[in-house]
């Protein structure tokens, strides 16, 4: 009965998060205290609809990294990235090399630029297969811009990555 029980509740617990939009890719996130961080007021990033669209086009789009999926990443960015950084350079940044390989990013909102860009930070980490890595301080991350092309016919801001990130989360290279 017991362990039943438990199990219950973490499936409970399990749907809740996911109902809640707590769960995102491959991340698990637990709400925290109704509290402001010191970082969450010098940033003053205001949390509105077009901030969720931005947002989730730069956490898919670095899905599409980690997952080392050029079509997906590709549909994400604007004309402007796709001419910057051609065929080669996308191919490069969304597929890599197969050893070190995309191991895992973070994602933070920083600011909104205006009311068409959204700046985020990220930091994405590679990992050498068979290889420990030495515990090292994290980086100040890499900003790049998300921002917003179009409507689509529901009314919803349509959001693409304006500037790719640099791959600098470790020091593996």
């Amino acid at each position: 009965m017991r362990i039943r029980m438990r199990r219950t509740i973490t499936v409970l617990t399990a749907v809740l998060l996911l109902t809640t939009g707590m769960f995102t890719g491959s991340s698990l996130a637990f709400a925290e205290p109704d509290t402001q961080r010191p970082d969450d007021k010098k940033s003053g990033l205001e949390v509105t609809t077009d901030y969720l669209f931005a947002l989730r086009t730069a956490d898919q789009f670095l899905q599409a990294w980690l997952n080392r999926d050029l079509a997906a990443g590709t549909a994400l960015v604007t004309d402007k990235v796709k001419r910057e950084a051609g065929e080669n350079g996308l191919f490069a940044f969304f597929v890599g090399t197969s050893n070190p390989h995309h191991e895992a990013f973070e994602l933070k909102g920083k600011r909104q630029a205006d009311a068409n860009t959204y700046i985020f930070r990220a930091w994405l980490y590679e990992h050498v297969t068979g290889q420990q890595i030495q515990p090292f301080k994290r980086g100040k991350g890499s900003a790049f811009e998300v921002v917003k092309t179009g409507v689509n016919e529901a009314g919803e801001g349509i959001w693409r990555v304006n500037s790719l990130p640099q791959e600098a989360g470790n020091p593996v290279r």
